[in-house]
C-alpha cells in the first residue's frame, strides 16, 4: 500500500483540499505540519528545493521512510515536496493543488479549478471547485454528534456559513443587514430555523449585525480555534445552505453535500474569480442566488476529490 504523507500548513482551506484528496484515496495518510521561516515569501522559481523555508523545529520531522505520494496546497508547500521527492531519489508522486507558479513541469499532478482559468499542460487537471474532505459518511457521522445542538430548532433548517472580509473584498452593514432580512424569510416562510457558523474571517462587527437582524429562529456558533467546530455537523443536519460568496472553500463543501445551495454574493465581497465559480454552479445546478425565496431541488454534487484521487492512481498505475 502506497504510504501517503499530507503538507499542512496554517491555512485551513489548504489543508481541507489535502485531507480530502487523502481521505478519497483510501490509503490512509501521516500529516506532516509545515511551519515556514521568513523564506516563504520567496517565489518558487528562487526555492527551487530549497527546505529552509520550513522551520525544522517547529514543523513535523520529515524523516524516511518517504513517502510514495506527496499531497499539498498552496504555492509555499511547492519547495518542500520537491525536496521530499529528491531525497526519495524522484520516486515521490507530487500533487499539487492550486498552481503553485513557475516553474510547474516538475509536479506530477496539479488541480486547478475551473475559474482560475489553467491552461492546458500534461500534468494539470481541472476541478470545479475546491476539493473537499465532506462525504455522505462525514455528514452522518458529524450529524450524529451535533443533533443534540439544534433539537430544538424547527425544520426546514438552513446553514449558513459565513465568511468575512478578504483580499477581495469587504461586507458592508448594507451586506449583512441584507443577507440577514433574506435568510430569515427564506426560514420564516416555511417556519423554519437557522443554523449559523462563522470563520475566522468574520468580524465582531459582522456576528452582532447579523444577530441583531435575524428575525427567524437560530442557532449561533462563533468560530473560536481552542474549541470544537460544528461546521461539518450543520452540513449534515441542514436541509438547505447558504454561503458567503467570499469563500471558496466554503461553497465548494456546500456543493459537494448535494443539497440546496444559496450563495449570497455581490461585487463588493466577490473577486472576479469568484464570480465566475458562481456562475458555473448555477450552470451545473449546483447552486442559486439567495433571494429570500424557499426552494428545492436535485442536483449532481461536486465531487472534485474523488476524481483526483482517480487521476492519481491512473497516473501511478495503481489498481482502484
Amino acid at each position: 500500500m502506497p504510504l501517503v504523507w499530507l503538507l499542512c500548513d496554517d491555512r485551513p482551506g489548504n489543508v481541507n483540499q489535502c485531507i480530502g484528496i487523502g481521505d478519497a484515496l483510501g490509503y490512509g495518510y501521516e500529516r506532516k505540519n509545515l511551519v515556514y521561516t521568513t523564506f516563504k515569501y520567496l517565489p518558487n522559481f528562487l526555492l527551487g528545493d530549497f527546505a529552509a523555508i520550513r522551520d525544522h523545529k517547529a514543523s513535523s520531522p520529515l524523516d524516511p521512510p518517504w513517502p510514495d505520494i506527496v499531497i499539498a496546497a498552496g504555492r509555499r508547500t511547492g519547495s518542500v515536496a520537491h525536496w521530499i521527492k529528491k531525497q526519495n531519489h524522484g520516486n515521490t508522486f507530487i500533487v499539487q493543488c492550486m498552481h503553485p507558479g513557475w516553474p510547474a513541469g516538475n509536479y506530477d499532478l496539479i488541480v486547478v479549478p475551473q475559474h482560475d482559468k489553467p491552461k492546458p499542460g500534461h500534468n494539470i487537471i481541472v476541478s470545479i471547485g475546491a476539493p473537499n474532505h465532506i462525504t455522505q459518511d462525514v455528514l452522518a457521522r458529524e450529524s450524529e454528534h451535533w443533533k443534540s445542538e439544534v433539537a430544538h430548532l424547527p425544520h426546514p433548517r438552513i446553514a449558513m456559513l459565513i465568511g468575512g472580509n478578504s483580499k477581495g473584498g469587504k461586507f458592508s452593514e448594507d451586506d449583512i443587514a441584507d443577507l440577514a432580512r433574506k435568510a430569515s424569510r427564506m426560514a420564516e416562510s416555511r417556519n423554519g430555523s437557522l443554523m449559523v457558523t462563522t470563520s475566522r474571517r468574520t468580524p465582531n462587527s459582522t456576528i452582532k449585525a447579523l444577530k441583531e437582524n435575524f428575525t427567524a429562529p437560530y442557532y449561533f456558533y462563533e468560530y473560536a480555534p481552542d474549541r470544537p467546530n460544528p461546521y461539518p455537523g450543520i452540513l449534515g443536519l441542514a436541509d438547505a445552505i447558504i454561503v458567503t460568496g467570499d469563500s471558496m472553500s466554503m461553497t465548494s463543501e456546500a456543493a459537494t453535500t448535494g443539497k440546496p445551495v444559496y450563495i449570497f454574493s455581490t461585487p463588493s465581497i466577490a473577486a472576479l474569480k469568484h464570480q465566475a465559480m458562481h456562475q458555473r454552479l448555477y450552470a451545473l445546478g449546483c447552486a442559486r442566488p439567495l433571494s429570500g425565496t424557499y426552494e428545492e431541488w436535485i442536483y449532481q454534487p461536486l465531487a472534485d476529490a474523488a476524481m483526483v484521487a482517480g487521476e492519481i492512481k491512473a497516473r501511478m498505475g495503481i489498481e482502484k
